[in-house]
């Protein structure tokens, strides 16, 4: 298995899982000739892409989401409930192919199994996931603005972690965003800081071989302050990636 970020932040949001030969889309915050051009770039077929799972439906995460599922119809969207009518609401697309994935639920694609939770964000009914494989285990946790246990627990064991990195609270505080919307950023159902992921790092970092930050705010972080801030909590022996707005982050694999 093999994971891709084409692109983390703000401004667009969209992973995809490589299982075999079939693709597995997270998130589609780029439009679809930026996705068609990622798919390019990553030496990916896009004729083998089957699914889209969207975590929340902020515009962010499903900017390309109408546009794939006019030209790949094919392709089935796997979404929460919450999500999809929240979705619907705002765009007024209706997603016909889809799979409703119930937060506390496995699923079974491509021959691997997902273990579907619930995050805390303000969203209808935002997910993230994990996938255990016989000698590691994928996470994947971003849009999240508090960790309890149950989402610890979930995380725990993680060879592989995808975690946002959303925010440096000095650089918020002091930053451009009107005092609501910090509020929101840093309230418990926002986003992760650098110091509250170092420290799910840190509780969940015994098995953890690699780590992708992603989501770094480009107004709110700066990617050195989060690299070093996370880096502390690792063993020495962690690879620790960041994925950036235009460039994602470099392919890992996961076996």
């Amino acid at each position: 298995m093999e994971f891709f970020v084409f692109s983390s932040g703000s401004k667009g949001n969209c992973s995809a899982l490589k299982i075999g030969e079939q693709i597995i889309l997270v998130d589609c915050g780029l439009r679809f000739n930026h996705l068609k051009q990622a798919f390019i770039n990553n030496n990916l077929d896009i004729n083998n892409l089957t699914h889209v799972i969207i975590t929340h439906e902020h515009a962010d995460h499903i900017l390309g989401l109408k546009a794939l599922s006019n030209n790949l119809k094919n392709v089935q969207v796997l979404l929460s409930k919450g999500t999809f009518i929240a979705y619907t609401e705002k765009t007024k697309h209706v997603v016909s192919n889809k799979q409703f994935v119930c937060p506390h639920n496995k699923l079974k694609i491509a021959d691997v199994e997902f273990d579907f939770f619930p995050t805390m964000h303000d969203s209808r009914e935002a997910i993230g996931f994990t996938i255990d494989l016989p000698e590691s285990k994928f996470s994947y946790l971003t849009d999240c603005g508090n960790i309890n246990k149950h989402i610890l627990d979930k995380v725990q064991g993680s060879t592989h972690l995808a975690i946002e990195a959303n925010y440096c609270p000095e650089l918020l505080a002091s930053g451009p965003y009107p005092e609501f919307l910090k509020q929101r950023v840093a309230g418990d159902y926002g986003h992760l800081s650098n110091y509250q992921t170092a420290n799910v790092l840190q509780k969940v970092k015994n098995n953890l071989k690699h780590v992708c930050l992603m989501h770094l705010s480009e107004n709110n972080n700066n990617p050195t302050i989060a690299h070093n801030i996370c880096k502390k909590a690792l063993n020495d022996d962690t690879i620790l990636d960041i994925a950036s707005q235009n460039n994602g982050a470099k392919p890992f694999i996961i076996n």
